[in-house]
């Protein structure tokens, strides 16, 4: 073998990007050497050559050889002649050369080949040996000998182990292929034996005797890679195909494209795992554990984060005379699906027709995996195998699962919940971009699922599993009405298909409910009931009585029920322990002759335990007669708490036509009421909402009709929900009145409603009206980010307290960032209308909410409030506001009509506003202690009496104080801030010069920045002035600094002259003085007069140090004269810089 060559088919081999194909393609056309270079390391052994045969004599059970390089040609034999069958020889290659086995090697007992550079089984090549490990990851040979069989890759190892020859075991023996990339693309044959092919970086091999019985990667590889293109047999044993990477970013690669045979040999069944650790199983070929002799089917398991089952796999552990065997596959997450899934519905039906059990086990993976299952594509079998579904978090059944063998079943495992789509699991709301709930869309494309046993027998046996088990409790399967008129006791069913209760009912005329109590489990599987009739007294719907049961994924379709109370079209009544409904749904119509009803639940009475729960259902029922207490979804909730989320209606609710004295109350478009309890969790309505219109004669809601409150400490919250339908009260023959009326809720109390609306009319017939809204009728607690969109009208002889989003707020109530657009109609004698308020109680409070509509009414009206007793802030309304009383005293203001002991801040109003008297732009009358700041007003006043102005129509009370506001005189025509009497007012207006009084044309502020021409003159001018002030200011400062820096400059001048004053002492040599000249030795004293330099040295006295000189140039900083022996001699300034300073000073230098 060349150098050369050998060389490019070990770079080969260590080349990732290359496949192991092509690696070992490079490799066949080599003349590969017999084995040389052999030194034997442990153990005692003898080798000889002679021609093209090596022999290896062994006399110790166990020995280790190092090779300089171990290679056989294909006219070559290796043969290995070992005590027993059980002894090992540990051949390591310790060269450069990869191992290119063309020949034959031989054995009687074990054989490990150990080459870091690669190991190659060529085409045509022949291996016989009890046990074979090919390896080019290392093994010492203290491990070897002492039984530890851990094999690690070097650094700069990373060959390739490659086989396209047969390599046979003995029977019971092993062939184990190690690396960080293996690849089989032969015949590797080891019947009730091991074949394993393993991808890892370390690898342990655990024996038994001569068997191998298990492997284990410690530690990953990059690129870690094991494929088997060819074929592998261990009929009675194990195939072992399993591959660990370095880390999740490469990850694994385990490729099945040829054959993986592992059928049972009598007794003993086969095995095959195909394991990615971190990455991707690819199974394309075939995997077969099948007992075609006898004996009962193997076991297959195909793992990793990502399995894929191609079309073209063939999976197979059919039995055929004993029970089938199983498949497993142990992803992260696995979809079965029609494309783009990890396998088809499809392949999954026909291995579970053909084959045997089938099992998808998920886990919870790295990268923000779930572990969820998800059945995206019908799967349908009719053999008695059994498909199981564990996963560590959901299982999701999104299309059908059909399985009609009698002895067919279905196991669901899960830790997080299964999940069945079903038309109810589109109800609720989603947020849309704007953050405003809207209808959650149905995007099944009309496939749903569903869990159908149409053969199986009725009860589930676990231990055959025949049946449907769901977390390891077996479930009654019900396939007909009388199975499910049979249920009873604390027991879980499930509906095996889809039931037509059409007979049944005709058979049951008169009966009013199906399941007389439910106190286990209903599941219903995705199927539904249809055409179910029922007509009773009490307690009528398809299950009378639900006490602490769960009923889930279940439809009762076109429903037919009349009751006199009590009623629901799946449940009459929740009584006791509290329930859960969930995925739920009901259609139909239900008369009453009386109260308590709903499109799902007409009572719910539940006192212990959590709140009743109802998720992701709706109904959409047609609701007639009721007197009191009916919703689309709930009728009544009595002194129980209640969670509802996810849920709507869309059935419209239509009390009983009053007569004489009647009236018809507490309905709901999604339920009729709910006393308040405490409770923990509070009851809430979370993501609903209903559709249908309502209509009655007091507390009613397009949601909710009533909200009382049962407990001193219970709440109520409702949050993303809406509703749509018109609300429409209408008073008895005997006129008691209509009131508690509302788009949303007619009455709640101790309820805080959040990101929610109403677009429905509300509308009022009758003598007498009160609390009226487009959104809530009459509200103690908070509103925020919620509006009303309809029209409001109360049009009797007496109604009050009306308003665009609420009629009255209670005491202590507010309102956040919410609004209203519909208009607000009352009549002559009506009054408190608002366009977002009708009346605000005491300590409420408005912030950043509007109202746009306009309002038509008596008297006390206004464009935001009527008649309000708390705060306003950061609030506007822009309707026109018509009194239509001819009363004095109309109180009708642009923003507010009547205020009572409040405020008004930051706010504004510009709709006109018409009527007689106490009128104004901004707030018709003032009352008691109240303020106005910061606010503004330009609509048009029109009246006919007295006080009628710009801000306050008439200022009356203890005391009003206005500051900072203003009015437009030219778009409001009016010349005065307040209309009429000022009784106890303050005024605070400041115009630019700081004047006090009445000088509101002076503007300094505007809500919104949108001034008309005068006023923007006006301010224009002010900031203009204000400019000039600071101008002028600025001016003056600047000269202020300047004297300043130049008393600071003088001062200056005088200190250095002080300084300069200073001599420089000489004595002897020594300086004494000034900081110029440091040391007498060899110094330079400066002087700019240069004529005076030369002839410095004569004039001064001996006795200075000769060393001293006089030099032309700047004197040092601080010096200007020395004194010698008590003489003073002045050194002159540079002339040039300072001619006008004085030189007869003392002598000159």
């Amino acid at each position: 073998m060349s150098g050369r060559v050998s060389r490019l088919c070990i770079a080969a081999f260590k080349r990732k990007k290359l496949s192991l194909a092509i690696s070992a393609l490079l490799c066949p056309p080599l003349v590969a050497a017999a084995p040389y270079g052999g030194q034997v390391t442990s153990g005692a052994a003898a080798i000889s050559q002679a021609g093209g045969v090596t022999d290896i004599h062994q006399s110790t059970q166990k020995a280790a050889i190092n090779w300089q390089g171990f290679s056989v040609a294909p006219s070559e034999t290796v043969n290995f002649r070992q005590p027993n069958a059980s002894a090992m020889t540990l051949n390591r290659v310790v060269g450069n050369e990869q191992s290119v086995i063309q020949g034959a090697i031989n054995a009687n007992g074990k054989v490990f080949l150990i080459n870091s550079n690669g190991v190659l089984f060529s085409q045509g090549s022949r291996v016989n040996t009890g046990g074979l490990v090919a390896s080019t990851l290392d093994i010492s040979d203290r491990d070897f000998e002492n039984g530890n069989y851990v094999f690690k890759g070097r650094d700069g190892g990373g060959g390739s182990v490659v086989n396209m020859g047969t390599l046979t075991a003995a029977d019971g023996g092993y062939v184990a292929l190690l690396g960080e990339s293996v690849s089989n693309q032969g015949v590797i044959m080891a019947t009730q034996g091991t074949v394993s092919l393993n991808g890892a970086k370390r690898v342990t091999l655990n024996f038994n005797g001569d068997s191998l019985l298990s492997v284990s990667l410690d530690e990953g590889a990059l690129d870690a890679l094991v494929e088997n293109k060819g074929a592998v047999y261990a009929d009675g044993g194990k195939v072992i195909l399993t591959a660990r990477a370095a880390d999740d970013v490469l990850g694994s690669q385990v490729n099945n494209s040829g054959i993986a045979q592992a059928r049972t040999l009598g007794e003993l069944k086969g095995d095959i795992l195909a394991y990615a650790y971190g990455g991707t199983a690819n199974v394309a070929g075939t995997l077969d554990a099948s007992a075609p002799d006898g004996g009962d089917g193997g076991f297959i398991e195909t793992s990793g984060d990502r399995v894929r089952i191609a079309e073209t796999a063939q999976i197979r552990t059919r039995s055929a005379q004993g029970r089938n065997g199983t498949w497993l596959i142990d992803p992260v997450d696995f979809t079965i699906a029609a494309s783009g899934g990890d396998m088809t519905g499809a392949f999954l039906s026909n291995y579970l027709n053909t084959q045997g059990d089938y099992e998808v086990q998920s886990s919870i993976g790295s990268s923000g995996t779930k572990g969820d299952i998800n059945v995206n594509d019908a799967v349908n079998w009719a053999s008695d195998n059994t498909l199981t579904l564990t996963a560590a978090h959901d299982i999701n059944i999104n299309a059908p699962i059909t399985a009609s063998g009698a002895g067919a079943g279905l196991m669901l495992n899960y830790g997080g919940e299964y999940n069945v789509r079903t038309k109810a699991s589109y109800s609720g709301t989603v947020l849309n971009a704007e953050g405003i709930p809207v209808a959650k869309q149905d995007t099944s494309g009309g496939v749903y699922g569903s869990v159908t046993f149409t053969n199986a027998a009725t009860q589930t046996n676990i231990e055959n599993k025949t049946g449907l088990v769901i977390n390891g409790v077996a479930y009654t399967l019900i396939h007909s009405m009388n199975d499910l008129a049979s249920i009873s006791g604390a027991d879980k069913y499930a509906l095996a298909q889809d039931i037509d209760a059409a007979a049944w009912s005709a058979a049951n005329m008169g009966r009013a409910s199906v399941v007389s109590t439910l106190t286990g489990t209903l599941a219903g599987l995705g199927h539904s009931l249809d055409n179910l009739t029922l007509n009773g007294s009490l307690y009528v719907g398809l299950i009378g009585t639900v006490n602490g049961a769960t009923i889930r994924d279940i439809g009762v379709e076109h429903a037919d029920i009349s009751a006199n109370s009590y009623a629901g079209v799946l449940a009459a009544r929740i009584n006791g322990t509290a329930a859960n409904i969930s995925n739920s749904y009901a259609t139909g119509k239900l008369a009453l002759r009386g109260a308590q009803g709903g499109g799902l639940v007409g009572l719910v009475n539940s006192t212990v335990g959590n709140p009743t729960r109802i998720t992701s259902s709706y109904a959409d029922v047609d609701i007639t007669g009721a007197t009191a207490n009916a919703g689309g979804l709930v009728g009544i909730v009595n002194r129980s708490s209640i969670v509802i989320d996810k849920s709507h209606a869309t059935g419209s609710v239509t009390g009983k036509v009053a007569d004489g004295d009647e009236t018809t109350q507490d309905l709901g478009g999604l339920i009729g009421s709910i006393t308040i309890v405490a409770s923990n969790p509070p009851s809430s309505i979370a993501n609903s909402y209903a559709t249908g219109a309502v209509t009655g004669s007091q507390y009613l809601g397009g949601l909710i009709g009533r909200i009382p409150v049962g407990s001193a400490d219970g709440n109520m919250k409702v949050a993303n929900s809406f509703a749509t339908g018109d609300v429409t009260a209408t008073a008895a023959a005997i006129d008691y009145g209509a009131q508690y009326v509302g788009g949303l809720i007619g009455y709640a109390a101790r309820t805080d409603i959040d990101n929610s609306y109403a677009e429905g009319d509300v509308s009022i017939s009758g003598r007498i009206a009160h609390n009226v809204g487009g959104l809530a009728g009459w509200l103690e607690g908070a509103i925020t980010n919620s509006h009303a969109t309809g029209n409001v009208s109360a049009t009797g002889d007496s109604s009050d307290m009306i308003g665009g989003l609420v009629g009255t707020l209670g005491t202590g109530s507010s309102i956040a960032n919410s609004y209203a657009t519909g208009n607000v109609k009352g009549n002559a004698s009506s009054q408190a209308l608002g366009g977002l308020v009708g009346f605000a109680g005491a300590s409420s409070s408005i912030s950043k909410s509007w109202a746009s509509g306009n309002v038509i009414g008596g008297r006390n009206l206004g464009g935001l409030v009527g008649v309000g007793h708390g705060d306003i802030f950061g609030s506007s309304a822009s309707g026109d506001v018509t009194a239509l009383s001819s009363y004095y005293g109309t109180g009708a203001g642009g923003l507010v009509g009547v205020l009572f002991d409040g405020s008004v801040t930051d706010s504004t109003a510009t709709g006109s506003v018409t009527g007689v008297d106490n009128l104004a732009a901004l707030v018709g009358e003032t009352t008691g202690i109240t303020s106005i700041t910061n606010s503004t007003a330009s609509g048009r006043v029109t009246g006919t009496g007295n006080n009628v102005g710009g801000l306050v129509g008439y200022a009356g009370g203890v005391s009003t104080s206005i500051s900072r506001s203003y009015w437009n005189m030219d778009s409001t025509g009016q010349r005065r801030a307040i209309g009429g009497q000022a009784d106890g007012l303050q005024l605070a207006m400041i115009d630019t010069q700081g004047l006090t009084g009445q000088q509101f044309e002076d503007v300094r502020y505007y809500l919104d920045g949108t001034i008309d021409q005068v006023l923007a003159d006006r301010a224009a001018q002010a900031a203009a002035d204000e400019e000039e002030a600071r101008r002028r200011e600025a001016e003056q400062r600047e000269a202020e600094q300047r004297e300043e820096a130049q008393r600071e400059a003088a001062q200056r001048e005088l200190a250095q002259r002080e300084a300069a004053q200073r001599q420089a002492r000489f004595d002897g040599a020594t300086q004494v003085a000034g900081g110029a000249v440091a040391g007498a030795r060899q110094q330079a004293l400066y002087t700019p007069n240069m004529e005076l330099a030369g002839s410095l040295m004569a004039s001064l006295p001996t006795s200075l140090d000769p060393n001293i000189v006089f030099t032309p140039g700047r004197y040092s900083a601080g010096i200007q004269s020395i004194e010698v022996d008590g003489q003073t001699y002045q050194l002159d300034k540079d002339e040039s810089k300072d001619n006008d300073e004085s030189k007869d000073k003392g002598s000159k230098l």
